[in-house]
């Protein structure tokens, strides 16, 4: 199978956005930094509510202003992380050259992937570090290399970027392993892309977030 796209700033802002490859313990902290205010200002206005028994206008009040702070708030925090992920992202192109930005062909082949840019590369499956994908953004790992970043709308539709990217999950996770290393029951028999098709039908749109990695 092959792909053509053109990787933009833009889409590598929203793989950042999007938490391809970051550490769940770390996505949890951000989470719970974010709703505590939220749950700081429920209680206040709880509290304030009990304690001093607003009656008439005042009931539906306090419930609009306190939405209309969680709003603004909310707001702010929207802002606040697309402008740090176009920083991160602007200091990584100036560091980098923006070798990452640009037009990319890929071929998932037998033994490995196959990256046409200005030049071609071919990376076996065994030096691939991960490949981690959600339903707008799939990234592929190569350790020493820019990471690759492919964003669904970029291709035709969303089957074709749902199927490469279950391609290469497949790909990635038999022949990097081996089959010595594989229980019997997931013997391969036949030819490996009739394997891959079969046994990873796509049949929601939204795919979900895949992430194969060694331990």
């Amino acid at each position: 199978m092959e792909i053509k796209f053109n990787c933009e700033k833009e889409d590598l802002v929203g793989a950042h956005l999007a938490g391809l490859g970051e550490d769940p313990k770390i996505k949890a902290k951000r989470i719970v930094f974010i709703l505590m205010p939220l749950l700081v200002m429920i209680v206040i206005v709880t509290c304030f509510q009990h304690f001093f028994r607003l009656e008439g206008p005042n009931t539906v009040m306090l419930p609009i202003i306190f939405f209309g702070l969680a709003a603004l708030y909310l707001w702010g925090v929207k802002s606040n992380r697309h402008y740090r992920a176009n920083f991160i992202v602007g200091k990584q192109l100036k560091e980098k050259g923006e070798t990452m930005l640009g037009d990319y062909r890929l071929k998932i082949q037998d033994e490995g992937l196959e990256v046409i840019r200005k030049e071609t590369d071919f990376f076996p499956w065994k030096d691939i570090q991960s490949i981690v994908a959600n339903g707008d953004y799939c990234q592929i790992r190569i350790p020493g290399k820019d990471d690759i970043i492919i964003a669904s709308s970029k291709l035709e539709n969303h089957t074709a970027f749902a199927l490469f990217v279950k391609l290469c999950v497949t790909m990635h996770y038999y022949m990097k392993r081996g089959l010595a290393e594989e229980p019997a029951r997931k013997t391969l028999e036949g030819d490996v892309w009739d394997l891959a098709i079969a046994k990873h039908k796509i049949n929601d749109p939204s795919l979900e977030q895949l992430k194969l990695k060694d331990k």
